[in-house]
């Protein structure tokens, strides 16, 4: 695997400024939008292809779940 920096609520949160409608929130909810653009950002940023399944996406309601989840999914087998 590869060396990176392991996802934290900053990283995610630094990933969002880019967000035009985010308006600099720093607050722990996502919407579908938000959602989209983060999994966009890590995946165009760590050079990798996430393929979340519907139950993990469902389970990403704000910044901390997005971090347990996405961070499970990069250290999975699929990308290590």
């Amino acid at each position: 695997m590869n060396p990176r920096t392991p996802l934290d609520r900053a990283l995610l949160l630094s990933f969002l400024e880019g967000y035009a409608d985010r308006g600099g929130r720093t607050d722990e909810s996502l919407d579908s939008m938000e959602l989209s653009w983060l999994i966009y950002q890590v995946e165009h940023r760590l050079g990798v292809e996430l393929d979340l399944d519907d139950d993990q996406l469902g389970s990403i309601e704000d910044i901390s779940s997005a971090v347990e989840v996405l961070e499970a999914e990069l250290r999975s087998d699929r990308h290590g």
